[in-house]
């Protein structure tokens, strides 16, 4: 690895402090007093009016493109129950494999109707796991289906062989390189949310599904403490295998987490099961690589949420994106099916 001399404009290189000081307009702005804040007002209005991006000064050293195939692993988790989200997974390796030509890839497929799995057979460089096939019961799960986000970090602990991984959903296109937006850390989130999204609504089946984990007195407290934590939107992360391991040992993570987090709604729970585990070990949210998934949103195409397939396909400007998420449309059900991931 070496140090990139590159200026990474992303939230976790933002140094909102030097932002301030440089244009004292913000500093008269009573609203704009930390870096979420200033990060919002950059995002929001200072990119358009041309102000100055000002990185953090650290030695921290990002990823080399070989250190970064060579270590890490990328996992997708698909769900195609029509012809629109069958697409999604598809165009998601084609943009990683037009950037990253050897760096593995792991497909996990969570309950996908078969009709649309009959040609993965067909790719020969991605390795495929079926959530609907495991029957591997040493975590006292019987049933794998429709675990959605808690999938990868199953697999990755049970079977994975790299330091490090990448957890996308197939509605995430990385179409330009990341690897030097990243360093090496045990846990980083795509985006984040803020914490009071959704507490009143998920606050008891939250206190239920915590009650569950080792520890949970301690990370209950977390959970009560809105100021200490952002979720981690969509459980979309990099993670090392250690802290994966981690996790499982000092809280029962997976083992519990397989039989609690079984369908969307308590897929919701996970997005702040990740975020409140890390502030427990580590007494901080974790590092961002793009910030509020509201923000980004706003910033890359425009709107705050809900990006659908046909307006990325149609819009030229969005394949000069880092990073697209679109949701997903899975609405459209085959009898039988549940909603799967946005």
């Amino acid at each position: 690895m070496v140090k990139l001399m590159t200026i990474i404009q992303n939230y976790n290189n933002f140094d909102w402090r030097k932002y301030m000081d440089y244009y004292p307009d913000l500093k008269k702005a009573p609203s704009i007093n930390n870096k979420q804040s200033a990060w919002k007002h950059w995002v929001m209005h200072g990119m358009k009016e041309q102000r100055q991006f000002f990185a953090v000064n650290t030695e921290r050293s990002y990823l080399r493109q070989d250190f970064f195939e060579d270590n890490y692993t990328i996992y997708i988790t698909r769900h195609m129950n029509n012809e629109e989200t069958s697409k999604y997974w598809k165009h998601n390796y084609e943009c990683l494999r037009r950037i990253y030509k050897k760096v593995k890839i792991v497909v996990i497929d969570d309950n996908s109707h078969e009709s649309f799995t009959m040609g993965d057979e067909e790719v020969s460089d991605v390795t495929f796991f079926y959530s609907s096939k495991e029957n591997d019961n040493k975590f006292g799960c019987k049933d794998f289906t429709k675990r959605g986000e808690m999938l990868p970090f199953y697999y990755f602990h049970t079977y994975g062989k790299t330091k490090y991984a990448v957890f996308l959903h197939d509605s995430v296109f990385i179409q330009h390189h990341i690897h030097d937006n990243m360093f090496e850390d045990d846990f980083l989130s795509f985006w984040s949310f803020n914490s009071v999204s959704w507490y009143v609504q998920l606050r008891d089946a939250m206190n239920k599904c915590i009650s569950k984990f080792e520890k949970s007195r301690e990370l209950e407290n977390v959970w009560k403490n809105l100021n200490c934590w952002q979720g981690t939107f969509g459980g979309i992360c990099i993670v090392s295998r250690d802290y994966v391991d981690e996790l499982e040992k000092d809280y029962k993570f997976i083992s519990i987490g397989l039989k609690e987090v079984d369908s969307r709604d308590k897929r919701m729970l996970l997005e702040r099961l990740l975020s409140i585990f890390y502030f427990h070990k580590h007494d901080r949210s974790p590092h961002t690589l793009f910030a509020d998934i509201h923000l980004w949103s706003r910033g890359t195409f425009g709107k705050s949420w809900g990006l659908k397939w046909d307006e990325y396909q149609g819009n030229p400007r969005l394949k000069k994106a880092q990073v697209v998420k679109i949701w997903s449309g899975r609405g459209m059900l085959l009898p039988g099916e549940e909603i799967g991931l946005r």
